[in-house]
């Protein structure tokens, strides 16, 4: 602001429209509260003695400004309001006319740090629900599922038993498992859901939106692939709340995503049955790098089909 402060003077020019333009007086250099020098004791002043707790980080880096600005917006012949509070902020705003609003925070620059801190964090949260899905939404990932009941009202499931998850290899679908669910009747008497794994079957992420140039990363690595699962996991079982047990049954990279859930979330997943799977976890470093270079490969070849 005390930059580009002679631009106001184009505010107080005949003709000009009206504009309430909102300083933030943090009494200066805030943002470097926000990087690693801000923990940083190791600075050299010898010229100087603080008392009470204080650092060379303010004189320092916050560098505090002490200028009056209402009073340089006056200078110029603009109407001005201090505000310490939202509810001045507001009235300020809805007055009539050009006016340079000076809006001084209550909080210290720790506080400041922890309220940015905060917003981020339930942004974050929010962006990774509407990406993965929640107890409430689907989410852009979009996994979808199909639940197998016993046509025998006798036999249908027991709310008391454990739930089974089945997961379906590569280029496959839930339908794959179809036979083998069948088969094994675990239908009859527990709730069986089988999944369309992402990007296969009727599960997302949709091809009709676009994503960007993350939609790869965002959506088919492991870790979110693993993620996203749990989440629609829970939206099937009614919830995260209820912290229900259930087992997996995974085939081929179903098995390797068995295998993630089960790192992920140990205290949910009771038992793992793995078909087909890799199970080898002593993989070296080169190795690890030898083989996502050939699965990047790969994808780009299946990808160009």
């Amino acid at each position: 602001f005390l930059h580009d402060v002679n631009s106001l003077r184009i505010l107080a020019a005949p003709g000009a429209p009206e504009v309430k333009v909102v300083v933030v007086n943090n009494c200066g250099g805030g943002i470097f509260s926000f990087l690693p020098v801000a923990t940083n004791d190791d600075y050299q002043d010898d010229e100087h003695e603080y008392v009470d707790g204080a650092t060379e980080f303010e004189p320092l880096f916050g560098a505090p400004h002490d200028v009056d600005l209402a009073g340089v917006a006056r200078s110029y012949g603009l109407k001005t309001r201090v505000c310490r509070t939202v509810g001045c902020l507001r009235r300020a705003l809805a007055e009539p006319g050009t006016m340079v609003i000076e809006a001084v925070p209550e909080p210290s620059r720790e506080g400041n740090v922890a309220c940015h801190r905060e917003i981020e964090g339930q942004t974050k949260r929010g962006a990774i629900d509407a990406l993965l899905g929640s107890e409430d939404a689907v989410g852009l990932a979009g996994l979808q599922y199909h639940t197998f009941v016993s046509a025998e009202p006798r036999l249908r499931r027991s709310e008391d038993r454990t739930p089974v998850v089945f997961l379906h290899g590569l280029f496959g679908t839930h339908a794959d498992l179809a036979e083998a669910i069948k088969a094994s009747k675990l239908h009859e008497d527990r709730r069986v859901i089988a999944f369309d794994l992402a990007g296969h079957g009727i599960s997302g992420p949709s091809t009709a939106f676009d994503y960007g140039p993350f939609e790869e990363p965002l959506f088919f690595s492991f870790e979110n692939q693993v993620d996203a699962l749990a989440r629609a996991i829970d939206r099937a079982l009614g919830g995260s709340d209820k912290k229900e047990k259930y087992d997996v049954v995974g085939y081929s990279l179903g098995g390797r995503l068995a295998l993630g859930l089960k790192k992920l979330a140990p205290n949910r997943v009771r038992k793992v049955v793995l078909a087909s799977a890799n199970l080898d976890g002593r993989e070296t470093l080169p190795d690890a790098k030898g083989r996502r270079s050939a699965d990047a490969t790969l994808a780009e070849k299946i990808q160009n089909i």
